[in-house]
């Protein structure tokens, strides 16, 4: 049961720096996405195709592929943007940047098309860390020939990064009131308020929070078969095994937790078993009990 626990009490303490809520957060309210969109570019984007949340972006079978927070495109003007919260300062970010921008083209332009009719792409990483260091609230990035810096070469994609820890830049009052929740969980005016309720109305989703337990349940599997393959290779101690073993037996009893809940949604057994990975016959088990409490 600890387990069940330490997954509710997580999912309350979740935050939109969590790339969960930010990209849940985004799918739901397109609208909103498109406005942060236009607070940090500074353009005028009429309408978004309803944004993609997490997806999932390989070239080849044996390529590294890239699960992306949110991709949104702008039709009407040809262009495509990636929006990703980053809470960890990972050294590799600019090479991130590169392969995220080759793979989101690659995605994008069908066999036996010009390259000419490559999309516009803006890839915005919200960091919650200065990466560069200067303290700016947002640094962009494009391509300047170094002998003559004043020549760009358009090649119609751009970077951005938006420092949640920045002092100084220009940046629209509502980008600031963005930047300043993100950072400081700080409501101040009515965007940052619409961000905080979309989170709210979010995190109120009985489906949204099995999903997100779910995905927490294959992250602890994923530790689990580490550590059991670990003992047998002779590098794990009894008392270690006790521990994982102990673990296992939580996690059996949060899948039979969220089983229950999706019961109590309506959910159809198949439903149950491929997101539990329980046996039919435990989720047919729990199925009757619910309606012996029902009745």
């Amino acid at each position: 049961m600890r387990e069940k626990i330490d997954l509710e009490a997580k999912w309350e303490s979740l935050t939109i720096t969590d790339n969960f809520i930010f990209s849940a957060t985004m799918h739901k309210f397109p609208d909103l996405c498109r406005r942060l969109i236009e607070e940090i570019l500074q353009i005028r984007i009429i309408e978004i195709f309803d944004p993609d949340r997490e997806k999932s972006i390989k070239s080849r079978r044996d390529s590294k592929g890239i699960r992306l927070d949110v991709y949104a495109e702008d039709h009407g003007k040809r262009r495509m943007f990636d929006l990703e919260m980053q809470t960890s300062e990972e050294k590799d970010l600019p090479e991130r940047l590169r392969y995220y921008q080759g793979l989101i083209d690659q995605n994008r332009l069908e066999k036996g098309k010009s390259y000419r009719e490559l999309w516009d792409s803006y890839i915005i990483f919200i960091c919650t860390f200065d990466f560069c260091g200067y303290g700016d609230y947002v640094y962009s990035f494009s391509d300047r020939c170094d002998t003559h810096p004043e020549y760009v070469l358009k090649t119609r994609a751009r970077k951005f990064l938006i420092n949640t820890k920045g002092t100084h830049g220009e940046v629209s009052p509502n980008l600031k009131e963005f930047i300043d929740y993100v950072e400081r969980r700080v409501v101040s005016g009515k965007f940052s308020r619409e961000f905080d309720e979309a989170v709210q109305d979010v995190k109120m989703e009985k489906e949204a929070r099995l999903e997100f337990m779910n995905l927490e349940m294959e992250i602890l599997d994923r530790e689990y078969l580490a550590r059991r393959e670990g003992r047998a290779e002779g590098r794990v101690e009894g008392i270690a095994e006790g521990r994982v073993e102990g673990r296992a037996e939580g996690q059996n009893e949060a899948r039979r937790s969220i089983a229950f809940d999706m019961i109590q949604m309506g959910k159809s057994v198949d439903e149950i078993q491929m997101i539990t990975k329980l046996p039919t016959e435990i989720i047919l088990e729990l199925n009757k009990s619910h309606r012996g409490w029902n009745s």
